[in-house]
């Protein structure tokens, strides 16, 4: 069975990570856009709809916890969050 084409976004400054995330994500019949800190997620959500986010909580500069809130301000469409740390892999 496919997977709806519904977009997804992950952002984790680790690049094995999140070429990880991108390709699991690929083999379950996503579509997954990769962004490396939490600046970044928050620009890509202010020009794209995305399904799920999932971010890594400990990046630098803007954390996953700022940028989620940050998003969350936003006003954007519905979004699922799912925050994680490289601690629980």
């Amino acid at each position: 069975m496919q997977a709806p084409h519904i977009p997804h976004l992950v952002a984790d400054d680790d690049a094995a990570n999140r070429r990880l995330t991108q390709e699991q994500l690929q083999l379950l019949g996503y579509e997954a856009e990769t962004v490396s800190d939490g600046e970044q997620a928050l620009e890509a959500v202010q020009q794209g709809v995305y399904d799920l986010i999932l971010m890594d909580l400990d990046m630098l500069g803007l954390d996953g916890l700022g940028a989620t809130r940050a998003i969350r301000t936003l006003g954007t469409q519905s979004t699922n969050y799912f925050s994680y740390s490289h601690y629980c892999f």
